[in-house]
């Protein structure tokens, strides 16, 4: 008897997946019943559950909701719920109440915007009243969100002088270049003889202010040639030191090195010394003599 019946598993695959498509709920249930026709009746808990994954979508949710425990509870539940009823009501009740639903579903589908049909739709409402009040409010939002991340437009203003966009014409350049123009070539001569003293006077005091600039110049690089003998003669001063140094370091190895590696290194390392202090020696004599020279020309500007 065990082999008139098939598998839970083999059972399953005859069980096409459903999410919400009102047109696959017929053949989701009849293959629903086909599956629990085929396997023996003790696993009809366990077929059951499985069927249960084949659902998906917001079916699923409101299945889980509902706690549907037996198949039965589950068809009665999808019938009413997915398949549509064609039977007209044609009472006048059921007529107005036709009217009414067809109206408000033609104001929703006729809303400009398909966020506020989303949010109208949402809403499950009946009365086409708050149906119209719920589309005003979600257009005045946006219409008010939109206004307010609105920037000001750049080149609404125009100037009445240059007609260009962007600026007045109190704010306008070329007014005020008209203007000076205006008041040389129009005016009479005392105002262009008042105009042009003044221009030559702001030059007078422009070029007396670059000549004193001029002028300081010649005293400020003597003061830096006079610093720059007295740092040479300093440096004079220390390398003489170095130098007397040195030769008493010289004769101290002398007198005091006996074997003969270590005195030919010492005077390897002090001719050494006394080469860099010549180099250093004549590198001063050259800076000495080139600072008498900038001195020279430069003391006694005329």
């Amino acid at each position: 008897m065990a082999e008139e019946y098939v598998s839970v598993s083999e059972a399953l695959k005859l069980v096409t997946p459903f999410t919400r498509n009102k047109r696959e709920i017929l053949t989701f249930i009849s293959n629903a019943n086909t599956a629990f026709e085929v396997i023996n009746p003790i696993h009809a808990d366990r077929l059951y559950k499985f069927i249960l994954t084949r659902i998906g979508g917001e079916a699923r949710i409101t299945i889980a909701h509902r706690n549907l425990d037996r198949c039965e509870e589950l068809r009665e539940f999808l019938r009413n719920t997915y398949i549509e009823k064609r039977t007209l009501d044609f009472t006048p009740t059921g007529i107005l109440t036709l009217s009414d639903r067809l109206r408000n579903i033609c104001f929703i589908q006729g809303l400009s915007s398909d966020r506020i049909q989303t949010i109208v739709r949402s809403q499950n409402q009946d009365d086409f009243d708050n149906i119209a009040e719920t589309a005003l409010e979600e257009e005045s939002a946006i219409f008010s969100k939109n206004e307010r991340y609105k920037g000001p437009e750049k080149f609404s203003v125009q100037c009445t002088n240059c007609k260009r966009t962007g600026h007045m014409s109190s704010k306008c350049y070329l007014k005020y270049k008209q203007e000076d123009k205006v008041n040389i070539s129009h005016g009479t001569d005392a105002d262009n003889t008042n105009y042009y003293n003044v221009q030559i006077k702001h030059f007078k005091e422009n070029l007396e202010d670059l000549c004193n600039s001029v002028k300081a110049l010649p005293g400020t690089f003597n003061e830096t040639i006079s610093d720059l003998e007295y740092n040479t003669q300093v440096m004079k001063k220390g390398l003489m030191k170095l130098k007397s140094y040195m030769e008493w370091f010289i004769e101290s190895t002398d007198s005091g090195l006996n074997l003969m590696d270590i005195k030919i290194t010492a005077e390897d390392h002090i001719a050494q010394i006394n080469n860099a202090l010549a180099a250093m020696q004549l590198n001063l004599d050259l800076m000495i003599e080139s600072v008498i020279n900038a001195q020279k020309g430069c003391c006694n500007p005329k």
